[in-house]
């Protein structure tokens, strides 16, 4: 297993089955908890968003390769940055809608970036930062693959829709703000289990009492 990936567990507390939400829509958006990362490959595009009312096409770029979404719950304010590392060989584009958003309506993208780093002369990482003042960039050789950072106010909600235009293969998404997000999940290690039939009954069944194990 790849201790890098965020919140998996999240998402099989969230879900009885881990593949039974599609995080390509924007309704089984993955949320993103601590300051972990996650690694992921996405495949198709799920329901398009954007046919619904209120739900603006992101204005550098339209998302309809291999997108994934994530969501962002800020529990106390400060930047909000990340990093999105590509594996070699893929293109990726992002856009943000916040700080208030829904699926229903998303409203229009607060960030959008799509430069093609090839064109453009830069490495393929994109996401936000601190240094950048520019909000919006690409297609094509437009930027550098970084824009603004955000300032999140607590109780905002944001969703990050990624995309690969280019290429094949994953990529890493490293959360870098300060603004806090709600805490990683941890399960209890549990030791070995063993029980014993008492009831002194030879039928091929017995009762057990579970309860001491909850925690």
């Amino acid at each position: 297993m790849n201790l890098k990936l965020l919140c998996l567990l999240t998402i099989v507390l969230c879900t009885s089955e881990l593949f039974a939400q599609n995080p390509n829509d924007c309704v089984n958006a993955i949320v993103i908890c601590g300051d972990s990362s996650i690694g992921i490959d996405p495949t198709g595009v799920g329901f398009d968003e954007f046919s619904l009312p209120g739900n603006n096409v992101p204005p550098c770029y339209n998302f309809n390769q291999n997108n994934i979404w994530f969501k962002f719950i800020i529990e106390e304010s400060g930047p909000f940055t990340f990093d999105i590392v590509p594996d070699d060989g893929a293109d990726y584009d992002f856009a943000i809608f916040g700080p208030q958003a829904t699926c229903t309506p998303l409203g229009n993208a607060i960030r959008c970036s799509s430069t093609n780093p090839e064109a453009a002369g830069v490495p393929a990482e994109t996401g936000l930062n601190m240094e950048e003042t520019d909000t919006e960039e690409g297609p094509g050789e437009n930027g550098n693959g970084y824009l603004k950072f955000i300032e999140a106010e607590a109780g905002d909600v944001y969703y990050l829709l990624v995309d690969r235009a280019v290429g094949s293969g994953g990529f890493s998404l490293f959360y870098t703000g300060t603004a806090t997000l709600p805490e990683n999940v941890t399960a209890n290690p549990v030791d070995d289990l063993f029980f014993q039939a008492e009831d002194g009954i030879r039928d091929e069944r017995t009762e057990f009492n579970l309860d001491n194990l909850k925690p």
